[in-house]
């Protein structure tokens, strides 16, 4: 259970800091295959999501996997999903989105898949790859300098199960007492 808290208290505070959304509710209540999950809404109902919004949540769905390696120093099967949803988003933003710098403009797409090769896999893989550590890294960065509110949401969610409201808000903005 302890695991299951850091790791969503994880998910939360990167969603937060790195404002990839409003953290409205966090829970370690299982919910079908789910054992813990943190509901974050977006900010505004805008149907277009912009670079800093998208490496925002790229960050978010790496920082339960991320919150267990700074708590435990190892990870668990739990990240899987995590890791499908973060790896299918760095792939569409690189091939699809325009967001990297190796394809440019260029949407694979629209590319034809008989000339999409292994060279060209590669390289979208690659660039892929690169955005999900520059995402595991700028949540590594915010969890270890709020270190002290992801041990409190931890604790608060091993007490009540369930985190929402005016005490989610305060522990995460750093108001602990």
């Amino acid at each position: 259970l302890r695991r299951i808290a850091f790791h969503e208290s994880g998910h939360a505070l990167v969603a937060h800091v790195l404002e990839a959304g409003s953290v409205e509710r966090v829970s370690i209540e299982p919910r079908g295959p789910a054992l813990g999950v943190t509901y974050v809404a977006r900010a505004h109902e805008e149907p277009l999501y912009g670079e800093r919004e998208l490496r925002g949540r790229l960050a978010m769905m790496l920082a339960g996997r991320e919150a267990e390696l700074i708590a435990f120093g190892n990870t668990s099967s739990g990240a899987a999903d995590d890791l499908k949803r973060a790896s299918e988003l760095a792939t569409n933003m690189i091939g699809s989105m325009g967001f990297g710098k190796t394809f440019g403009l260029l949407s694979m797409a629209g590319v034809p898949k008989e000339l999409i090769g292994p060279d060209v896999q590669k390289s979208l893989l690659d660039e892929a790859r690169a955005l999900l550590e520059s995402a595991q890294a700028e949540c590594r960065r915010v969890l270890e300098d709020k270190r002290d509110r992801l041990d409190a949401l931890t604790e608060m969610l091993l007490g009540q199960e369930t985190v929402s409201g005016a005490p989610l808000k305060r522990v995460l903005s750093g108001e602990l007492a």
